[in-house]
C-alpha cells in the first residue's frame, strides 16, 4: 500500500511537472527571436546527442529504504495501517522519498556528466521532468569522437545497471547549440 501511494505521488509530480514545462516551452518561444538556420552547428563537423537516464523504481527505493532510517521506520509504521488511517505519514513517506532521489539524483546526475564532459564541445542540461530522472543532457560532439563518447557512455551504463536505464539518442538536428561551433 505504500508503495502504491509513493506512486501515486510520484505520478502527480509528474503531472505538475509536464504542465510546468509546457507553459515554460509556450512562454519561452513566444518571446525568443527567430535564430537563422547559418548559426546553428555544422552537421558535416559536429552532431548532437542526448542522454536520459532514469533510475529502476525498484532497485533505488530499495536503496532508500536501507539507507535511510526514518524512511524505513515511517513505512514500518504504515505498512498494516488503513490508508485512511496513515494519510499524514504516508505523505510525509512521499515527501522524504522524493527529498532523498533529488539529493541522490544531484549527486549522480552531476557524476555522470562529469564523465561525458570531456568528449563533448558543449553540453546542454535539460529540466529533469520527474523524481525518477536523473540526466537529461543534450551533447555536441565533433564527429571524429562519437565512438570515444557512445563507450563511455557504455562503460556509465555497465557501471550503474540495475539501478539507472540510460538512454542514448541520436545524432538529432543541433537546435540546442544554435550559435555555438
Amino acid at each position: 500500500m505504500a508503495i502504491a501511494m509513493v506512486e501515486l505521488g510520484f505520478w502527480q509530480l509528474r503531472r505538475l511537472h509536464e504542465k510546468e514545462d509546457r507553459r515554460a516551452v509556450l512562454r519561452t518561444e513566444l518571446v525568443a527571436d527567430p535564430q537563422p538556420l547559418a548559426q546553428t552547428p555544422d552537421p558535416r563537423r559536429y552532431q548532437r546527442v542526448t542522454l536520459t537516464g532514469r533510475y529502476e523504481r525498484d532497485a533505488v527505493l530499495r536503496e532508500l529504504l536501507m539507507g535511510s532510517d526514518e524512511i524505513r521506520a515511517l513505512r514500518e509504521k504504515v505498512w498494516d495501517l488503513p490508508e485512511d488511517a496513515s494519510y499524514y505519514d504516508r505523505v510525509r513517506l512521499g515527501e522524504l522519498v522524493v527529498a532523498a532521489l533529488g539529493e541522490r539524483r544531484q549527486i549522480e546526475g552531476a557524476q555522470i556528466l562529469k564523465q561525458l564532459e570531456p568528449f563533448a564541445v558543449a553540453t546542454v542540461s535539460h529540466q529533469l521532468a520527474s523524481p525518477e530522472d536523473v540526466v537529461d543532457n543534450a551533447f555536441l560532439i565533433e564527429r571524429e569522437r562519437q565512438q570515444e563518447f557512445d563507450d563511455a557512455v557504455e562503460d556509465i551504463g555497465e557501471e550503474l545497471a540495475g539501478r539507472v536505464r540510460l538512454r542514448l539518442l541520436g545524432p538529432v538536428a543541433a537546435y540546442d547549440f544554435v550559435g555555438r561551433g
